[in-house]
């Protein structure tokens, strides 16, 4: 099977990313997005206030496009949230969202600091074989970039609890909006293998990402797996269709 996990950045590289997301219709299986709006067409994102190239319907623009997919969406805060698209011969056998950070629609005064956060999850089988993806977009906080706060360290612990209690094969991916030597990832890798760290991957950022790099800047992205995964493939594409750089598992 073949997943690939994406924050499209509320679709601001609009053109590159709807015929990026077109060429891979017939190669991807799963598709995890985050920083997705499904909102209506011609009015204003009321979450993402620095993007105004936001495309406030674009869930439903790319729903458009995945016809042979089932789309789950999950909202965070107003038009905002996570997608996951499956092929349609994946029979899902569960599906939803649970709020590791505070919880839905719960922004104060525009500071998206105070935005809850959620992580959420398909479950489905194949043949004998139980599996779980898990799709997540961290907690963003000014203070401290992607370093550990109480609140991440929460996050990761309520992450790991949902983990732990679910049960088959297990992928966790997203833009967990962390540096890779944190308490927090640590939380996240027990019992699971980090792959852009096995894979000894430079960087998931693309250069549309404004904010100065230094060398702990270039990591928001990661796919986690459990020990029964057989990785077959994994990648940090090179597609400039975000500020960040989509990641592709091969997987059985």
């Amino acid at each position: 099977m073949k997943l690939l996990t994406l924050n499209i950045w509320g679709g601001q590289v609009y053109e590159p990313l709807i015929e990026f997301i077109k060429s891979k219709r017939n190669e991807i299986d799963i598709f995890c997005f985050q920083e997705v709006l499904n909102g209506i067409k011609g009015e204003k994102s009321e979450v993402i206030v620095n993007a105004p190239n936001a495309v406030i319907d674009i869930y439903s623009q790319i729903k458009d496009i995945l016809l042979e997919y089932n789309g789950y969406f999950v909202r965070t805060q107003y038009e905002e949230g996570l997608a996951i698209f499956i092929r349609k011969n994946i029979s899902v056998t569960k599906n939803g969202d649970i709020f590791v950070y505070r919880y839905r629609d719960s922004m104060e005064n525009k500071d998206v600091e105070t935005i809850g956060r959620s992580i959420q999850y398909v479950e489905f089988k194949i043949i004998n074989n139980q599996f779980a993806i898990v799709n997540f977009h961290g907690l963003w906080v000014n203070r401290g970039g992607k370093d550990d706060t109480p609140e991440r360290i929460k996050q990761s612990r309520r992450i790991k609890k949902f983990l732990d209690n679910t049960n088959g094969t297990k992928i966790l991916c997203g833009d967990f909006n962390l540096w890779p030597k944190t308490q927090s990832m640590a939380i996240l890798e027990k019992e699971m293998k980090n792959l852009v760290k096995d894979y000894n991957i430079a960087s998931t950022r693309s250069s549309l990402y404004s904010r100065f790099f230094d060398k702990n800047d270039r990591f928001a992205d990661y796919i986690l797996v459990s020990k029964d995964v057989k990785v077959l493939d994994f990648k940090v594409l090179p597609n400039e269709v975000s500020d960040h750089l989509p990641l592709f598992l091969e997987f059985n």
